[in-house]
Parts: C-alpha cells; structure tokens; sequence
C-alpha cells in the first residue's frame, strides 16, 4: 500500500530525541515539513543539525508553561502557514522521588504527560478547524493494562490521556479534525531507558521481555513512525478515535 504524505505540515512536540526525534526525522524523509520542539536549546540544537533539512524548524519552549504552548503554535503557524497534523509527543515517566505519594511530583508528571497536550490541543483548535486537521497523542500502554512496577503517576497521567483523546472525538469531528492516540509497549533506541537497561543488566532485560512480550522483543521507533505516517494519511480517513496499541503482544498477557 502506497501511502503519500507529502508536504503536510507537522507540529510535533517533545521531538529533540526518542521517540519524537525519530518521528520528525522519518517525516522529513517522506517530504513533510516539520516543526520540533524541546526545552533544551542545546538539544534542539543538535537534533536541527543531525536532521538537515530546510522543511525542518525547531522552537525552544517550555510547554508545560502556557506562554510557552502559545509562543510554539504560533510559531509552527507562521514557519508552516497552517498546521495539516499535531502530534503530543511530550511526556516521561521518570519520577524524581522515591516516595510515590510526593504531591509535588505528581504535579510535575501530569503537567508533563496530560496538561500540556490538553493545553497544546486547546490553543491549537482554531488553526485545525481550517486544515480539517489531525491530532495524534503519543501515550503508553501503561495507560491501557496495569504493568507491573511501572510509576503510578505515570499510568495514571496516560490513562487520563486516553480517555481525553476517546471523549474528544465527538466534540471536534464536527469540524473535521480527527483525533487518535498511540500506546507503545517496550521501544529500544539509543539513550533509552531500556538501552540503559541493556547495558547494566543485559541478562535480566532479556528474561524480562521474553517473559513479557510474546514476539520476544524490542519495538523500535519505526513501528511508530509507519502508524502515524498511515493515521497522517488519507488512507485513515475513517479512522477516528482509536488507541493504536503497539507492544509486541504485552497488553494481552
């Protein structure tokens, strides 16, 4: 199946590496023009240079910060004259306390992992009424199933996300704009947490996902990167609402 998304316009947030950094970068290969974002200048900075392209723009911004989701979008908007895809890239599920309980953290995780898409889809609205647009919110399947060890505030905050994108389908299909979301399971790349995992303790890692994962491994960000090129796609067009779950087979165990 041939799939062409050529010269749609992407604004894709959380992007100077992982996951986000791949998607931008394979986006770039098919002819798109894309914005990435990060808070890092200097990240932002080194992920420009490694992508190379005159259709990619980058924006150094906080956006768990309101002035910061509306200095990108305006920026994505004057850099691309309008926005045919939003992706939600940002999120993490790193926890700084070892104390689940800590209010504090549990503010930072759900600014990180909901409030600034909310945010981000709110201010971005307007600008996807005119295109007839697409939102794509990245998420976990730690938001689908209970996994073992994985941080509560995390789980929760993509949970949360999921049912946002599910009861937001109605609410703006009416003006054309498609909304869906992406759960990955396990995804490998440089710098990961299981490419850290991998280096310290390679044995455990690989009981760990053969125990858990019955195709008995990694993700990778191309798996990704081929459904959001396909939900990007005129081929989707029918497609609204879903939760694309891609982990190997993890969630049904």
């Amino acid at each position: 199946m041939i799939v062409d998304i050529k010269n749609k316009r992407f604004l894709i947030t959380g992007s100077t590496r992982g996951i986000g950094f791949g998607i931008a970068k394979r986006l770039i290969n098919e002819k798109c023009k894309v914005v990435i974002t990060g808070k890092n200048p200097i990240n932002l900075k080194k992920a420009i240079h490694k992508i190379n392209s005159k259709n990619l723009y980058g924006f150094c911004s906080d956006l768990t910060n309101e002035n910061g989701i509306d200095d990108v979008v305006d920026f994505a908007i004057k850099k691309l004259s309008g926005i045919d895809v939003l992706i939600c890239n940002l999120g993490s599920g790193k926890f700084k306390s070892k104390n689940f309980q800590h209010i504090d953290e549990w503010e930072r995780i759900f600014n990180l992992n909901f409030w600034s898409t909310f945010k981000t889809i709110t201010k971005s609205i307007k600008y996807l009424k005119k295109t007839k647009g697409n939102i794509i919110c990245i998420s976990s399947i730690v938001g689908n199933v209970k996994i073992k060890n994985s941080p509560i505030p995390y789980s929760l905050s993509k949970n949360l996300l999921n049912k946002y994108c599910e009861f937001m389908t109605s609410k703006i299909a009416k003006h054309g704009i498609r909304i869906n979301s992406i759960s990955p399971g396990n995804i490998l790349f440089p710098g990961s947490v299981w490419d850290e995992k991998l280096k310290t303790s390679k044995n455990k890692t690989k009981k760990y996902i053969k125990k858990n994962v019955p195709l008995n491994k990694f993700g990778r960000i191309d798996d990704i990167s081929n459904m959001v090129i396909y939900i990007s796609s005129e081929k989707s067009k029918f497609i609204n609402g879903a939760n694309f779950v891609i982990d190997g087979g993890q969630s049904t165990l």
